[in-house]
This record gives structure tokens, C-alpha cells and sequence, in this order.
């Protein structure tokens, strides 16, 4: 009988534990992208390796547990890593410019905790903000690269913020979708202490972005606001859309960033992109055009995109990337940060040949 009790908890244990592996997952992932490029300025040119032209790097855990009724609950830690060197790349904790580059891993790209259902989705932490949501649907090179919008180089920061692509400390709230309709809510705080004066406020973020998929059509628009005492707090708006095709899609976008006291920046972008088997071929012209405080233009840039994309696998894929940039109004923009050294109304040219793994 002692046996025969033993044999059962050992069965009842052994399906509880599948039971709760049914209930719950976590995933190993990741993307290592590298290639060699060459770029060529005005002033000097650069042969380098470089990493992230079609995919960013990252490695990354993702999980979810089912907490029944349709509830879940959800993980993402996701590291960006420099295949070139081995490196780790830098994250920013308040909202600011990021540290000096980090030679470990962080958590940089993602790193976010929250809850699922049919009510939508909240998240707390580290995540995209809605603004660079747009970059990364609307634009033909998924919003970096060698090929990424030029607008998105030459707004105020990076993507229109200081600290780049992705706000720290943020509240967020994704709708889930009512007819194609939904709605994407963040707030980034900036954790200054009250009595810190007149940047006490630097590094907050707030956004919203609504958006529409559906028949073919998928539009965005996004609007923020970043505290930033230095440059008379930022304001962002960005429009994008993509429409399907029979023998083509077609992208646009629009970018508006204002500050209270210093630059403005308006850019815009007109690309195709068209599969044919394997191969995928993508093309972009983008715009950015600088003004000072008193609505004098400073530098204007625009950028002609073209990329070539061969999958080996639904894992592995070869391409090229080229890019020509010509300036005027004093502007001295280059294909992407740190492919060449360029001066005032200088032109320059990059390319990229590389291999993509996914995992």
C-alpha cells in the first residue's frame, strides 16, 4: 500500500508540474547582425565593422504565465550587444543622455514586467516609446540601419529625444484592438528630486499614439512631450503609414519636433518595398530640415536609401545597404553616426554588406 501511495504522489506531482509548464513559457531569443562598412565624407572616410544595418543585436528573454479567465502575466529583458567587439551597449536610467558605453550586459533595449488580457496590456519599466513606435513600423529600414530616416538622425536627439529610441521608468497601457483602432499610452518618469529646481523635471516623458490596421492600410500617429530645462522641454509628432499593394507597399512618414527655446526640426519620408521570393528590395528618400529659435534654417539634409535583402532561411539573410546624403544650409549629416567625418554642405556616401542570424 506504501508503495502504491508513493507511485501516486509521484504521478499527481508529475502532472502538476506539466499542468503548470502548460500554463507558463519563457523564451530564449536574439539577433546578431554584422557587416563591413565603408563610408566616405567631405573630410575623411572610414572602413569599420558595424553592427545592426538590417536587425539590431540584442539577446533577450521574453515569458508569460497564464493566470486563467484570458489574464496573463508577461516578462521582457532584452540586452543590445555589439557583434562587431562583444560588447554591451549603453542604457540611460533617468531619461538622459546614456552613460559611456558599457563593456557588460544590460538590459538596455527592454526590460519590463506586466500584465495581459482582453482588456489590453500595462507594462512598467524600460520599453520603446510610442514616438519611435512610428520609425520602427513606417520606415523601410525598421527604423535604424544604415538606411534609417534621416529625419530620425537629425530631430532633436535621436528619434526626437535625448535619450533615444526607448524611455526608463515608464507606465504604459496598450489598448488591444476595436476594429483595427487602437491606442498606446506611456508615462517615463524622471525620478529628480523636488527640490532639484529647474530640472526637476527633466527626463519625464508622457505620449500617446493611436493607430489603424486593416484592409491593407497600416497608419500611426504619435505625439510627445519630453522635459528636458536645457532646450525648453521637446515636442514630437509623427505620422506614418504603409499601404499594401498588389506589386508593391508604399511608406510615409512626417516628423515635427519644437522646442520652447532652441532648434526645430521637420523631416519627412517616401519608400517602397517589394518582395520577389527570397529576395526583398527596399528604397527610401528622406528629408530633415533644421531651424534656429528665430525660424532661420541651419541645415538641411536629404538621403537617398537602397537595400537589398536575400534570405537564405527563414533565420539567415545576406544584404546591402547604400546610402548618399547631400546637405545645404551649413548642414554636415552623414549616412549614419560614424560611417565618415563630413563638413558644412558636404556630401557623403556609405555601404553595407552583411549577414543577419535570428534565433
Amino acid at each position: 500500500m506504501k508503495m502504491h501511495s508513493i507511485a501516486a504522489i509521484a504521478t499527481l506531482s508529475a502532472l502538476a508540474s506539466a499542468s503548470a509548464a502548460a500554463q507558463s513559457a519563457v523564451t530564449l531569443y536574439g539577433v546578431a547582425d554584422v557587416g563591413v562598412t565603408y563610408g566616405r565624407g567631405s573630410v575623411a572616410s572610414r572602413l569599420q565593422m558595424s553592427q545592426g544595418n538590417l536587425a539590431a543585436s540584442r539577446l533577450g528573454f521574453r515569458g508569460t504565465e497564464d493566470l486563467g479567465g484570458g489574464n496573463s502575466a508577461l516578462f521582457t529583458l532584452e540586452a543590445g550587444i555589439n557583434v562587431d567587439d562583444g560588447g554591451g551597449q549603453a542604457t540611460n536610467p533617468n531619461n538622459q543622455p546614456p552613460s559611456p558605453a558599457s563593456t557588460g550586459i544590460a538590459f538596455n533595449r527592454l526590460s519590463y514586467v506586466g500584465l495581459a488580457g482582453p482588456w489590453g496590456q500595462v507594462r512598467l519599466g524600460r520599453d520603446w516609446t510610442p514616438t519611435f513606435t512610428q520609425y520602427l513600423r513606417y520606415d523601410v529600414a525598421n527604423g535604424g540601419g544604415l538606411g534609417v530616416s534621416q529625419s530620425a538622425l537629425n530631430s532633436i536627439g535621436a528619434y526626437g529625444h535625448p535619450a533615444g529610441l526607448r524611455a526608463s521608468n515608464a507606465i504604459e497601457y496598450m489598448s488591444p484592438s476595436w476594429g483595427g483602432l487602437s491606442a498606446h499610452l506611456m508615462y517615463a518618469l524622471g525620478e529628480n528630486a523636488s527640490n532639484a529646481g529647474a530640472i526637476k523635471n527633466d527626463g519625464k516623458y508622457a505620449a500617446v499614439r493611436l493607430s489603424y490596421v486593416g484592409n491593407g492600410l497600416d497608419a500611426g500617429l504619435a505625439y510627445a512631450t519630453y522635459n528636458i530645462a536645457a532646450l525648453g522641454d521637446i515636442h514630437e509628432t509623427v505620422a506614418g503609414a504603409t499601404y499594401g499593394l498588389p506589386w508593391v507597399k508604399l511608406h510615409a512618414m512626417y516628423t515635427k519636433n519644437t522646442t520652447g527655446s532652441a532648434n526645430s526640426m521637420t523631416g519627412g519620408l517616401l519608400g517602397i518595398s517589394k518582395a520577389f521570393g527570397a529576395t526583398e528590395i527596399r528604397a527610401s528618400v528622406s528629408t530633415a530640415s533644421v531651424k534656429n529659435a528665430a525660424g532661420v534654417p541651419i541645415g538641411d539634409a536629404r538621403k537617398l536609401a537602397l537595400m537589398g535583402i536575400h534570405n537564405l532561411s527563414k533565420r539567415t539573410s545576406l544584404y546591402a545597404v547604400i546610402a548618399a546624403n547631400r546637405n545645404s544650409n551649413g548642414a554636415a549629416s552623414i549616412p549614419l553616426n560614424g560611417v565618415a567625418v563630413n563638413g558644412p554642405n558636404g556630401s557623403a556616401e556609405a555601404v553595407s554588406i552583411g549577414v543577419r542570424h535570428s534565433f
